[in-house]
């Protein structure tokens, strides 16, 4: 268009034509610059918004990030407790059950060897009755032949008694000596040691029967407080389990919730720097081109000025001359 204008004053067009050349070319650009002010505002506008929106979601993106990184922290921590909890319990309930194992395996043997001693103590407390009420018949008057059978058999019972031995060696004695001579006093001092064994062996029974009977009820209380842990470390066991599967689960959720968060951040921020490099674009493009329209207006308002001031008063004289 400045073409246009310089064409017109080199070939000397009138200045009326002139100016309303000038007059349109600075209405046009006015115009122009009037639409690229409402394009730039509005486009400028649009950019503030979505910069806006974009460095939200990055703000809202970093502290869902910090959370779950928090989060992760403590839940890992949480499960490495609860790991190592059930690592214990597990060796608890193990060492649990070896002591319920071993405890009856040792009831049973102490329980079988009082049985075997109680036993034997019967036995033994048989033959000395027997013996008493062979020697009670010998103090009524029977006569050695008549019981000699039975005596022969206690006689040999007690001299084969093992542990008892020395215990029974000096009623062995007595009793043969009886045998070989009767004598009265002899005879109730036998029936004496007799019925003092039969008493020591009764007391030895009884007390080992009422051993047996408290370390059973000892046994069985501290089977029933065994048990009861067993129980207790089982459930304990079972509680970390599911603990340690639903702490797992969460972690993999977590986990993948920063992952997903995490490329989420990544694509805003590319998207924040492609809108603010697109903005950056847009805005100087418009300031280049407002600043050449108004350089172009500036150069038309002096045309205008220097037509009005110089060749308008020429184009004047001239026109009065002609006529």
């Amino acid at each position: 268009m400045l073409s246009l204008v310089h064409l017109n004053l080199k070939v000397g067009s009138p200045v009326d034509e002139i100016t309303l050349v000038i007059d349109q070319y600075t209405s046009q650009l006015e115009s122009e610059q009037d639409d690229a002010d409402k394009l730039n505002a509005t486009t400028q506008a649009d950019c503030d918004d979505q910069i806006a929106t974009f460095n939200k979601n990055i703000g809202d993106f970093k502290r869902q990030i910090e959370s779950l990184n928090i989060q992760i922290t403590e839940n890992t921590a949480i499960l490495e407790t609860n790991k190592k909890e059930l690592a214990q319990a597990q060796y608890d309930f193990q060492e649990t059950v070896k002591q319920i194992e071993a405890g009856t395996a040792q009831r049973e043997q102490e329980h079988n060897e009082w049985a075997q001693k109680d036993y034997e103590l019967s036995i033994d407390i048989t033959t000395v009755e027997e013996g008493i009420r062979l020697v009670q018949h010998m103090l009524h008057g029977v006569s050695f032949a008549q019981v000699e059978t039975k005596y022969n058999k206690i006689v040999e019972k007690l001299q084969t008694k093992g542990t008892r031995q020395i215990l029974f060696k000096p009623l062995v004695s007595q009793l043969v000596q009886i045998t070989s001579k009767f004598n009265y006093e002899n005879v109730v001092k036998v029936l004496e040691l007799l019925n003092n064994i039969r008493v020591g062996l009764v007391n030895e029974q009884t007390e080992a029967r009422l051993q047996e009977e408290q370390a059973q009820k000892d046994w069985e209380k501290l089977l029933a407080t065994l048990t009861a842990h067993k129980q207790a470390l089982s459930d304990k066991i079972a509680q970390k389990q599911a603990a340690i599967a639903s702490l797992t689960a969460v972690l993999k959720t977590d986990k993948k919730s920063l992952e997903d968060t995490t490329f989420n951040l990544s694509n805003e921020e590319e998207n924040l720097a492609d809108k603010t490099e697109a903005c950056n674009a847009a805005s100087v493009k418009y300031l280049t081109e407002t600043g050449e329209r108004e350089k172009q207006l500036e150069i038309l308002a002096r045309l205008q000025t220097y037509i009005t001031e110089k060749l308008r008063p020429v184009q004047d004289y001239l026109d009065t001359r002609s006529y």
